[in-house]
């Protein structure tokens, strides 16, 4: 008898940001996306989902406490869908949230007072164990936030470190470090590349 025939798998929306979707969202920052969603934060104190249609809707941040002048500047989505969001609240003061995809209701993953680490918090990216890895410019570098939102320890110490992201199987951690002396004569922390790579294979194994 002949062969059953494979059917095609149907291929998962593609999601495109393009000027009409921007156009609806308030100075766009940093975004998080998954199967065909994107999470993006804005200026305000808010957070946005946009669909692969390109709608766009705002996300609750029930259990997120504006302390005045907060921001939502990051936000990290892990492979069940658990929503992390970065919240900088002032200078050196910084906490994050997250939120379970069955949930409605965001709830504490640590801060600069839980952790006893005041900081200039730029980015977070997340592990599917839970663990933050938070990039900051004071004290410069890497640093890993475990799952118990109070056990902090520097993984890439020096730099200005901004933008970072890591696989969801913590094998691979990823982030900028742009090298700006601020005064004639000041030494770069990373002078080549491949020291900095070294220095990240020698740290994360």
């Amino acid at each position: 008898p002949p062969a059953t025939p494979t059917p095609t798998a149907t291929p998962t929306p593609g999601l495109t940001l393009g000027k009409a979707v921007m156009a609806k969202l308030d100075q766009a920052g940093y975004l998080a996306a998954r199967e065909g969603t994107a999470y993006v934060t804005t200026r305000k104190f808010e957070l946005k989902k946009v669909d692969y249609k390109g709608a766009v809707s705002n996300q609750s941040v029930d259990g997120i406490k504006d302390l005045g002048g907060s921001r939502i500047t990051d936000v990290d989505i892990t492979s069940d869908g658990t929503l992390f969001a970065l919240v900088i609240d002032g200078p050196f003061d910084w906490r994050v949230f997250k939120r379970a995809a069955s949930a409605s209701t965001w709830t504490a993953a640590g801060s600069s007072a839980s952790a006893n680490w005041p900081a200039d918090v730029q980015a977070m990216a997340v592990t599917d164990a839970g663990a933050v890895y938070l990039s900051s410019a004071d004290p410069g570098g890497v640093y890993r936030l475990e799952a118990d939102g109070t056990t902090l320890r520097p993984w890439v110490e020096g730099g200005r470190t901004l933008g970072i992201d890591t696989s969801g199987d913590d094998s691979r951690v990823m982030f900028v470090v742009p090298e700006t002396p601020s005064a004639a004569k000041t030494p770069l922390n990373y002078p080549s590349l491949g020291q900095l790579l070294q220095l990240v294979e020698d740290k994360t194994g």
